[in-house]
């Protein structure tokens, strides 16, 4: 899991396309502060209801699994 975090992370200045599953996968493994900056990369007005779940479980330091469509 850590290393697919490594692979999703954003290379460069663009913003990070793989945001909600980065977060995704940081929250999984309890890492919620780099799931959080993981979110932040994220406008708030490109948040669909799995962005706003994703940011919800995040704050609420969730880590159980969840399965989302997109």
């Amino acid at each position: 899991m850590e290393r697919l975090c490594e692979l999703l992370q954003p290379s460069g200045p663009a913003p990070c396309i793989n945001a909600l599953e980065l977060a995704e996968r940081y929250r999984e493994q309890g890492c919620f502060e780099e799931a959080g900056a993981a979110l932040q990369a994220m406008a708030l007005k490109d948040f669909d209801i799995t962005g706003r779940l994703i940011a919800r479980l995040i704050q609420e330091k969730e880590r159980a699994p969840m399965q989302y469509r997109r």
